[in-house]
């Protein structure tokens, strides 16, 4: 087990082989069902740096869980940051991805995870497909539920069979409540997708379909049967420093929006960018 400090070492040092492997080819292709992702338009090298407090978020509840290892799958794992990050930790690592949604083109990244300890697994849990034969310790599901359209039910419970007896899952969402899309509605624009981002988009569009607020997110848990251990928010596009003296040099460096945005997350939880919710299954 590791400290904040070197989780981000490692992080930062997966995050750059990862991002190597990554290009505007690649991101042009999954921009064709979201045109909000265009390279143009979305920057995922910088997505993938600031994720790392996403990331370590997960990990210290992966560690409040289960002190001594354990297996981990990362639901949607993408770029495979995480997950690689996990396996130089000592961690037997799972990666689930619908792979049809991509070229040969992206062999050799999801190669590169697979050799550095992670078993990249073909496998969408919101389809019907057989559940892969695996009963993981820890499961996370981060930013993934958010871009279906339909009924999660089936996916639910698809994660439950991926699940130990003992098992936990941690699920992890954008908050439609969030300070910055409170602050557009107040001023007539929507929080929502673009829609000149859908329209540009081919079908199915994979963007976000339904972001969630706090309740809404405990509801699709007592809906499904799972039992809540933790409820989290927090920010990792704009993140407060540590220390007194780092606090005040924030302040001076920060615009009057900045500085309410600040206060405001920081008084009110449920206006922070992100919600995650550990849970285990009532068997």
């Amino acid at each position: 087990m590791v400290d904040a400090s070197e989780f981000y070492i490692i992080y930062d040092e997966v995050c750059e082989e990862c991002t190597q492997r990554w290009s505007p080819e690649m991101q042009r292709e999954v921009a064709q069902h979201c045109h909000g992702w265009s390279p143009e338009l979305f920057d995922f090298t910088s997505y993938f740096r600031s994720s790392s407090v996403r990331f370590y978020a997960a990990y210290q509840k992966l560690k409040e869980q289960f002190p001594s290892n354990a297996t981990v799958c990362d639901v949607g794992g993408f770029g495979g940051v995480f997950p690689i990050v996990l396996s130089r930790l000592g961690y037997e690592v799972f990666m689930t991805e619908s792979l049809e949604y991509y070229s040969a083109a992206f062999d050799p990244l999801f190669s590169y995870v697979e050799n550095h300890g992670v078993t990249v697994i073909d496998y969408d849990p919101f389809g019907a497909d057989k559940v892969p034969k695996l009963k993981i310790d820890f499961l996370t599901c981060m930013a993934v539920l958010e871009h279906y359209p339909h009924s999660p039910s089936l996916f639910m419970e698809n994660i439950k069979q991926l699940l130990k007896v003992s098992g936990v899952a941690l699920f992890e969402v954008p908050n439609i409540a969030y300070w910055e899309n409170r602050k557009k509605l107040l001023f007539g624009v929507s929080p929502l997708v673009p829609i000149e981002h859908i329209f540009r988009s081919k079908t199915p569009f994979i963007g976000h379909h339904h972001e969630y607020a706090k309740d809404e997110l405990l509801t699709l848990m007592r809906l499904s049967d799972f039992h809540v251990l933790d409820v989290d928010t927090y920010n990792y596009s704009r993140v407060l420093p540590n220390g007194f003296l780092e606090m005040i040099k924030h302040i001076k460096a920060s615009s009057m929006s900045e500085v309410i945005f600040d206060i405001t997350t920081a008084l009110f939880p449920n206006t922070r960018e992100c919600i995650s919710v550990v849970v285990k299954s009532n068997f």
